[in-house]
């Protein structure tokens, strides 16, 4: 994606306010909020302030700083440490801080892997809770202070200095940590199971994937129409917005069959979902993507998943079996296994724990490895008027040839897209189940 990490949303322009609260971060931990990837500040101290809420990078910043965030980079997929990336010394989003928590064992479990990554989770600090973050139209200079401090429009001088001469990107410029291409050999299996390709959104400026429509940066693909058979490689910097473009599309009928190849981010809000409505394919190992000179780079430091939409869901699972973990959700396929469960035997399951008995179909056990077999499984499960979908690990483990358990076993969400990756890369099943915590 070009500059549209930040513009690709609702822009806010600073002509909006006259005071507003202003907070100085850190980079990158300052940019990783409007680029989407922190959803709450974490601070040792707790404020009584609820409102606007200004968000600006420091100016300077230290190698222990960008230590760290190579170590975070080791574990999820981030932005490339630059100056287009991470500008120092500028107001970059406005947002809504709407509460202020005391961090306790239970809250820190719930947060997902990135944001534990990106800020300081202990017991006894605060979480900021940041609502509708909204990048601003055209970050500008900032004096920063410590604590909170106000930015008025007309103290400008005092708080507002000169831009600095690396000045930010044109919206038609791609960023460089944007071009992560798709390798041909996954395009070849795309292409297996769509026939052809109509569009590709986020084309790179070359157009080097083969189809009959592209839209490059400079083309801006979230304001265009979408028709036909789809393939999407969205920019990493802000996927969820595509995907719910792609959805869209498809929902109108304008869509008549995708794929789209995304980080396994499976605790985000923007893929969570279609796990539950979509077919997917985890894919073994670490992608290979393509850089700016249509080389491959690096394996990427994050495990990758493609999701289909379309009636064909039995070709994607031909063609893409072979290559990662297929999940085929029961409304995909017409199998109505388990599909409402009642509040009781929810209950009743949680009682049970490792202890609990099930069937497991042979063709949803994937391998007979490590002497042991097993597979992830989803239920859809209805509590109080609500559905909610949980993960569940079914194993089986023999020994010269008896069978010495067969059991269930609950995944928790920190710990699914470890087990999917698990999964997908078909480790023996012995070695997933002491990651869950369950000896055998």
């Amino acid at each position: 994606m070009m500059r549209g990490a930040f513009l690709s949303k609702k822009r806010y322009s600073t002509s909006k306010f006259n005071t507003v609260k202003a907070i100085s971060l850190w980079q990158p931990w300052a940019s990783l909020i409007p680029l989407g990837f922190k959803h709450y500040e974490t601070r040792s101290w707790k404020t009584n302030y609820r409102g606007k809420l200004l968000i600006c990078s420091a100016a300077k910043s230290t190698k222990d700083q960008y230590q760290q965030y190579l170590k975070v980079g080791s574990e999820v997929k981030l932005p490339d440490w630059d100056e287009t990336n991470f500008p120092r010394g500028y107001a970059l989003a406005i947002c809504d801080l709407v509460d202020c928590i005391e961090m306790t064992p239970e809250f820190i479990s719930q947060q997902s892997q990135t944001e534990i990554l990106c800020g300081d989770w202990q017991v006894g600090r605060y979480a900021w809770k940041l609502k509708n973050i909204q990048p601003i139209t055209e970050p500008f200079a900032v004096k920063g202070k410590q604590g909170l401090f106000n930015v008025t429009s007309t103290n400008g001088e005092q708080y507002l200095e000169k831009p600095a001469s690396n000045s930010l990107p044109k919206k038609s410029k791609s960023k460089s940590s944007d071009c992560w291409y798709t390798p041909p050999h996954i395009f070849e299996l795309v292409v297996q199971v769509l026939g052809t390709v109509d569009l590709d959104p986020c084309a790179d400026d070359g157009k080097h994937l083969e189809a009959e429509k592209h839209y490059t940066a400079a083309d801006d693909g979230l304001v265009r129409d979408w028709e036909g058979r789809v393939f999407m490689n969205p920019p990493y910097s802000r996927p969820g917005v595509w995907m719910k473009k792609l959805q869209t599309e498809f929902e109108s009928g304008q869509i008549t069959e995708a794929i789209a190849l995304v980080p396994a981010a499976t605790d985000t809000k923007w893929l969570s979902p279609l796990l539950k409505s979509q077919p997917t394919c985890f894919w073994t190992g670490r992608i290979k993507f393509l850089g700016k000179d249509y080389q491959p780079k690096n394996a990427a430091r994050q495990s990758h998943v493609l999701v289909y939409w379309g009636e064909n869901w039995q070709r994607f699972k031909d063609v893409f079996e072979p290559h990662g973990f297929v999940s085929v959700p029961s409304q995909s396929s017409g199998d109505k296994l388990n599909e409402n469960i009642s509040p009781l035997e929810i209950e009743d399951e949680k009682f049970l724990g490792d202890k609990l008995e099930l069937e497991i179909s042979p063709r949803k056990t994937r391998r007979r490895k490590g002497n042991g077999s097993g597979s992830i499984y989803y239920r859809t499960v209805t509590k109080k008027g609500k559905e909610y979908r949980e993960a569940y690990y079914h194993y089986e483990v023999w020994q010269d040839g008896d069978r010495l358990v067969k059991s269930s076993k609950y995944i928790p969400k920190r710990l699914l897209s470890q087990v999917q990756r698990l999964e997908g890369e078909k480790a023996p099943v012995k070695e997933i189940l002491k990651f869950l915590g369950v000896v055998v």
